[in-house]
């Protein structure tokens, strides 16, 4: 049950993300720029949060904030519980994607006890 909500919630987050790309892109094409109150991120972002709004007939409006902060990269990490890290592991591999120029995202969900 707990991963079905999980799967739904990631997927939810995906699909904002994806959409605020789509706007951002847009926005970037028209030539807008950043100005003093908001970065072309968050704007994108509120435009990805109204069209999901109206999807839902106007019933649910997304929480969101921090544009910069919901892309998602070329990279997902998710880390639960009960994930073991060798010695021998990825962050190397995710810092030369980085030293590359690649966008990477940490998910990790941790189970408290």
């Amino acid at each position: 049950m707990l991963a079905d909500i999980l799967s739904l919630s990631m997927n939810y987050g995906l699909q904002l993300s994806l959409k605020l790309e789509k706007y951002l892109a847009q926005l970037e094409a028209e030539g807008a720029e950043d100005d003093e109150d908001e970065c072309l991120e968050d704007r994108a972002m509120k435009m990805a949060q109204q069209e999901m709004f109206e999807e839902t007939g106007n019933r649910w409006k997304p929480w969101c904030a921090n544009g910069k902060s919901i892309r998602v990269g070329e990279i997902i990490l998710i880390i639960d519980a009960d994930t073991i890290i060798p010695e021998v592991s990825a962050f190397p591999i995710v810092a030369f994607w980085l030293w590359l120029g690649g966008r990477v995202v940490w998910w990790v969900c941790a189970c408290l006890f």
